[in-house]
């Protein structure tokens, strides 16, 4: 989790990686062996769930590539 700098308290967290990746002109997303396979509590694979943080920021990365 991130817990300094970056995004100010009580921000809207998804807006704030939004504008993020708007403005960003290269991400690099590194992918553990294990990624596709982790779980969330509930034990469903988070690659899986359309609320994961992760699986969205990457999922808006890829949208916004530019050739």
């Amino acid at each position: 989790m991130d817990t300094e700098g970056g995004i100010e308290r009580g921000a809207d967290f998804r807006e704030e990686i939004r504008k993020a990746l708007d403005s960003a002109t290269v991400m690099i997303v590194v992918i553990g062996k294990q990624w596709t396979n982790c779980t969330d509590v509930e034990g469903g694979r988070r690659i899986d769930n359309p609320d994961d943080w992760v699986r969205n920021e990457t999922a808006t990365a890829l949208k916004k590539q530019r050739v």
